[in-house]
């Protein structure tokens, strides 16, 4: 099992580059447990989000918040 906290936390605080970041991570992650599975052939991959972080907000560059 592999959670990246990241993708929650970094939204939450709308830290757009860290959410991506955290999301890139994660995608490293699942590429390499599918490398495992296909080699392997008895291993299932399954990949779903706990829960959406919901109220990232992308602010203009000037945005004063």
């Amino acid at each position: 099992m592999v959670e990246e906290e990241g993708t929650d936390a970094m939204s939450h605080v709308n830290n757009a580059e860290l959410t991506i970041k955290s999301g890139i991570e994660f995608d490293k992650s699942v590429a390499l447990a599918k490398a495992f599975a296909e080699k392997d052939g008895e291993t299932l991959v399954i990949v779903v989000g706990d829960h959406q972080t919901g109220g990232m907000t992308i602010e203009a560059p000037d945005s004063e918040e």
